[in-house]
């Protein structure tokens, strides 16, 4: 194809660049699969929604099903 320029008035844009779901399992060093707490990001973002089913927005730790009082978000820490 012939490189273009096209100027279009929109409203707003979506960039949805995707992803897969890695298994954390491999994640070994990280604790994944040995300490409960160390979750997925799914497994994370899901609760955040507030409609979410008995977790009302709230992060809530897997081992006791308490709200998480700190968290680290480690991006990145596999690859397929």
């Amino acid at each position: 194809m012939k490189s273009q320029t096209i100027n279009v008035n929109v409203g707003s844009i979506v960039l949805a660049t995707g992803w897969d779901i890695y298994d954390i399992s491999k994640l070994d060093n990280l604790g994944a699969g040995k300490i409960p707490n160390v979750i997925s990001n799914m497994q994370m973002e899901r609760p955040c929604i507030p409609e979410w089913p008995g977790r009302g927005g709230k992060i809530l730790r897997p081992s006791d099903n308490k709200p998480a009082k700190n968290i680290a978000f480690v991006q990145c820490a596999g690859f397929a």
